[in-house]
């Protein structure tokens, strides 16, 4: 394996694994991208309850209406089954407080379980899907340093 393939392997795992929601929130804040959070509750609640443990996976829906996380337009089918006894949604939001209120675990923001930069992901998924990157970025070049930052909102 080459180092770019282990590089890209890499990556691919923290913003699968562990980190989705770094890449979620640059890719946000850069684009505008809406964020999506592939969630689960119990059968028996009424409906969707967004705390922090009852989602999986979070990623962007772009301009044009499509998922995309690091590995591209991903298959949203491994998101859609939920264990025995859960329902799955997907809960969308451009709402700082909310975003806030979702990827923080009482005062503290999320831990990071991989120190792997974002910005070379975000560069691959630009050049791999072009068509959704076409409308200007929110975030200036001068912006760049802070919107990468995964702090919340």
């Amino acid at each position: 394996m080459s180092t770019r393939q282990s590089d890209i392997e890499v990556e691919r795992q923290a913003f699968l694994y562990g980190d989705c929601w770094v890449l979620a929130l640059a890719l946000h804040r850069m684009f505008g991208f809406r964020m999506v959070f592939a969630a689960y509750w119990p059968e028996d609640e009424p409906g969707l309850v967004l705390e922090e443990w009852c989602w999986d996976h979070v990623f962007v829906e772009t301009h044009a209406g499509y998922p995309l996380d690091v590995e591209g337009r991903p298959n949203l089918s491994k998101w859609r089954s939920a264990p025995d006894g859960y329902v799955r949604g997907f809960h969308l939001t451009d709402d700082p407080q909310e975003i806030a209120t979702l990827l923080y675990s009482s005062e503290e923001p999320r831990e990071r379980y991989y120190d792997v930069p974002v910005l070379p992901a975000i560069v691959r998924l630009a050049w791999q899907w072009p068509e959704a990157f076409s409308r200007m970025p929110k975030a200036t070049l001068n912006d760049l340093p802070d919107a990468l930052q995964p702090r919340i909102p």
